[in-house]
């Protein structure tokens, strides 16, 4: 059974789409597809070139429908293909693993705790660099 996002978005509401840097072109030809109002732009740079990084008032992805479908899918960035992989604690999925097999009460739980912590010490790491 392949990973399949869309099929757990009623459950979890589709957090997995969040804050995500768009390459500058896809950003500039996408605004018309925008579901969302960006309050704040973080310009800055990947190994991949320039990029954007929309903030919107609930952390969604800009492009995030009210159905939880991706507004821009065949077009969407690297990081939401690569989602759901397992490859970082942060690229998994709470609700499924990568072969779709969908996780227990239990592995969620531990998945999710993980990766608050991990996101909590990342953040530190990153602020606090001597």
């Amino acid at each position: 059974m392949p990973f399949e996002c869309k099929k757990h978005h009623a459950e979890c509401k589709a957090r997995c789409c969040g804050i995500v840097p768009f390459k500058v072109r896809l950003w500039k030809a996408k605004q018309h597809l925008l579901q969302r109002n960006v309050k704040n732009v973080i310009e800055g740079k990947s190994n991949e070139g320039d990029v954007i990084i929309p903030i919107t008032e609930d952390h969604a992805c800009p492009f995030l429908k009210k159905d939880l479908a991706c507004a821009i899918y065949e077009d969407r960035p690297k990081l939401c293909k690569k989602y759901g992989d397992d490859s970082h604690i942060l690229m998994s999925c709470p609700m499924q693993k990568a072969d779709g097999t969908p996780r227990t009460t239990k592995e969620k739980n531990d998945l999710q705790r993980d990766q608050h912590t991990n996101m909590k010490y990342s953040y530190l790491f990153n602020t606090f660099k001597a």
